[in-house]
């Protein structure tokens, strides 16, 4: 597919009010006053008497009982599905010559409880109000940092906005004739806050976006204070950013001798000509104002110190493998006596932990910081007490020691023993999801953490990428020791995030669908089956990204079998939305391997954190295409440190068992910590039937098909850079009669899901018809899975 390019817009002068305003916005749409500025009601008929082809509904429903808040948390559901697609409201159109059309309103479709996430916005309204948008050439010290300006729009929900409610155009169906009022129930036992009522009287749909668009603007006089004296805004959308455009000469440019050596810096001055970049409606009217002036533009065309450390001395300091005896990658802290941090020559010892601003071999844990040394390193250490901590990934003994630095001594050995070493048995480690790091560095990253495998992700934070270089593959400078492959999360604000481990060729885009993860106004194009095909067609894994978060697309692909392996996260324990979404799935009948990985953006998360092992085939080297073929057979665990290991009968993760009627399965879980171990848990089919202390083994009479997996947790829920100390495994299958897992509860909300991605795509989604139409086929062939498991009563995944 070829690349669409925008069409030129023209210039709008304001020089001397050249061009006649145009209509007001006041045209378009007409407020239904309520008598307050908000109300909370059970019902209420409201007199339109006149035309429209919209309804804009500013509206929140309460908050259910099950309904999460937010993504991974404490107040996630424990066992209940969230009530997605329950209709809280109706709302009728009654119209002059007697008919009346109803439709329902219902949760994360129509209307959402007040507030606010990136991961839980409903599929058909709007959050009544825009983000904050970032001038792009703003100063780094008067916002975030370089790379949050990059995306464009700050984080923050204006401190003054209170609960945030959400704007629904309701389509009326009659258009041409006059609605003489319109209806609005809370059904029973809900009720609705309700905040504007706004008539719409043009047929374009009044929140969909089209793609970005710029508007070069000529002011009416320069000004070095331009941003102060001049408003730009636009009714139906936003204006995201206004910057100035930069002076240029083609022909001097082109004639440039130097080139290469990119341009000078413009020196800041009076500015005249700006752009503006806006996203918005088809009908939506942008508003310059400034100098009691405003124009509408119709956008469709001392005292005594104590020395605490003494005089320092150059130290050559080794980290040693106590085994081998020779220098190994390692993690360490030097402290002084007073607890002060001190880093090696070459690191940082304020670690900046911005977003991407610290790209170095640093990571700052908690409070505690650390360098990543490749096994050799020199210090300029005090003379006389000094404390150390070294960490080498999960199968390695931390050490923490006091040390007695001599004056002038010149040499250190400091030593590291392996506690278990898992290779023999053929289990292999991979972080699965890397975003910051040159690759070279990773490869020393990844040993210091006994990583075997780096999946570095290229991705793309609207005009930010990282990792884009060259072509994606395996890193040329990789070791025995430690891979690094260069693939890409490919990703979509509302359908979700995939990874693509494993790549040969970039599957781009990389993300689609405008902000937070394109950039302004991006079509989409595409969906995540897409780019998990064109990623399969490489021999490549596909992989459900912080799973199931977002959720648009993530049910359909799993149903679909479009996915490999789900990133199963437990930041805040076992009853958060990450678990017990992935349980619902399983016990659908649907397969996915579980695995983990740090999702590094930060300094403040060491490589391999959160980490899969993988079992490869007795006697298989390590390869990428050996640890993939084990991920999509399911043989892994995921771990933030704790080794586990299960087996049912003597099978292991990724296999079957078939049982009869009354048969006994021993279950045997086992766990290997350098941290304190805590008890285990057996799971059957979501629901924990078994726990105690490692080795748990138990006799457990099934009564049917199924799954059964093992996890385990810190009982101190100690973390380790961003996780709760703990593992779980993928689950082993358990057939009876030759059918496997099946829950009708799970399937339809599975089929729920699958449905508000679809009305998504039909309402909100910036999309040409024929792709539209296209994606759709995705949504409706998981709703014809779905809908055939459902009435036969089968696991979608036989």
């Amino acid at each position: 597919m070829t690349r669409r390019e925008f069409a030129t817009v023209p210039l709008v002068s304001l020089a001397g009010a050249q061009l006649p305003s145009s209509a007001p916005p006041s045209a378009k749409y007409t407020l239904i006053h309520l008598g307050a500025e908000a109300r909370t009601l059970g019902s209420v008929t409201l007199p339109v008497n006149a035309r429209c082809y919209y309804v804009l509904v500013t509206h929140s429903c309460e908050r259910h009982p099950e309904d999460t808040d937010g993504p991974f948390g404490a107040g996630n559901p424990r066992s209940r599905f969230e009530p997605v697609g329950l209709p809280v409201a109706d709302y009728a159109f009654v119209f002059e010559d007697g008919r009346r059309h109803t439709q329902p309103i219902r949760r994360r479709y129509e209307i959402n409880p007040p507030g606010r996430t990136a991961t839980h916005v409903p599929a058909a309204a709007r959050p009544a109000f825009e983000e904050f948008f970032r001038p792009i050439d703003d100063a780094l010290p008067t916002a975030l940092d370089w790379a949050e300006v990059q995306t464009a729009v700050g984080r923050e929900v204006p401190a003054d906005f209170g609960p945030v409610q959400f704007v629904y155009a309701l389509p009326n169906p009659n258009p041409e004739t006059v609605v003489r009022s319109l209806e609005m129930t809370a059904l029973a036992g809900e009720r609705i806050s309700l905040k504007s009522v706004v008539l719409f009287h043009r047929s374009s749909h009044p929140l969909r976006r089209l793609p970005l668009r710029r508007v070069a603007i000529v002011l009416p006089r320069p000004s070095a204070d331009w941003r102060k004296q001049w408003s730009f805004r636009v009714d139906l959308g936003v204006v995201a950013r206004v910057y100035p455009m930069p002076e240029f000469a083609p022909v001097g440019w082109l004639k440039e001798p130097y080139k290469g050596l990119g341009a000078p810096r413009e020196a800041p001055g009076e500015v005249q000509r700006v752009i503006a970049e806006i996203d918005a409606a088809a009908d939506a009217t942008l508003t310059v104002a400034g100098g009691g002036s405003e124009f509408h533009f119709d956008l469709t065309s001392g005292p005594r110190i104590e020395m605490i450390e003494p005089a320092y001395t150059t130290v050559h300091a080794r980290v040693v493998d106590a085994a081998t005896g020779r220098p190994t990658a390692a993690r360490v802290a030097f402290l002084s006596p007073a607890g002060r941090y001190i880093a090696p020559y070459g690191h940082a010892e304020d670690i900046n932990t911005g977003w991407m601003q610290n790209t170095g071999a640093d990571v700052k844990i908690g409070g505690a910081s650390f360098a990543i040394v490749d096994g050799s390193f020199q210090i300029d250490l005090p003379a006389g007490d000094v404390y150390v901590e070294i960490s080498k990934g999960f199968e390695y003994t931390p050490v923490r020691r006091k040390l007695t630095i001599a004056p002038g001594q010149r040499d250190l050995q400091l030593d590291i023993a392996r506690a278990f070493d898992t290779q023999p048995e053929g289990w292999h480690t991979a972080d699965t999801h890397v975003h910051i790091g040159a690759p070279d560095l990773l490869v020393l990253e990844g040993a210091a953490e006994g990583v075997h495998l780096v999946n570095l992700l290229a991705a793309q934070w609207g005009r930010h990428f990282t990792n884009m270089y060259g072509r994606p593959g395996r890193f040329a400078g990789s070791t025995k020791e430690t891979t690094v492959w260069v693939g890409s999360e490919n990703r979509h604000h509302f359908l979700g995030h995939i990874g693509l481990l494993g790549l040969h060729d970039w599957v781009l885009p990389l993300s689609e669908g405008g902000p937070p993860v394109a950039y302004f106004g991006q079509q989409t194009r595409h969906t995540l089956a897409d780019w998990a095909d064109a990623c399969r067609a490489q021999r490549g894994l596909t992989v459900g990204m912080h799973f199931p978060i977002p959720n648009g697309e993530t049910a359909a692909d799993v149903v679909l079998g479009k996915l490999d392996a789900a990133e199963v996260r437990f930041d805040q324990g076992f009853a958060t939305l990450g678990v017990t979404e992935y349980y619902r799935y399983l016990n659908a009948g649907c397969r996915l391997a579980a695995v983990g990985g740090t999702d590094k953006m930060f300094p403040t998360r060491a490589i391999g954190a959160v980490r899969t092992y993988a079992r490869l085939e007795p006697g298989e080297e390590f390869s990428f295409d050996a640890w993939s073929r084990a991920v999509r057979a399911g043989r892994t665990f995921v771990t933030c440190g704790p080794l586990l290991l299960l087996s049912c009968d003597g099978t292991q993760p990724g296999g079957e068992i078939e049982i009869g009627g009354g048969r006994e399965v021993e279950v045997l879980a086992q766990v290997q910590s350098v941290f304190p171990a805590a008890e285990v848990e057996i799971v059957f089919n979501g629901q924990v039937v078994a726990r105690g202390a490692p080795p748990l083994r138990e006799k457990l009479k099934l009564g049917g098909a199924g799954w059964i997996a093992a996890r385990c947790a810190s009982r101190d829920r100690l973390t380790f850079g961003m996780r709760n100390i703990g593992a779980h495994t993928s689950p082993v299958y358990v057939r009876q009669r030759g059918h496997g897992a099946f829950s009708r509860e799970a399937a339809e909300y599975m089929l729920r899901l699958v449905d508000g991605s679809k009305v998504w795509l039909e309402t909100l989604a910036t999309a040409a018809p024929d792709d539209r139409m296209r994606m759709g086929a995705v949504f409706a062939e998981a709703r014809r899975r779905l809908e055939e498991s459902i009435s036969r009563n089968t696991s979608l995944h036989p």
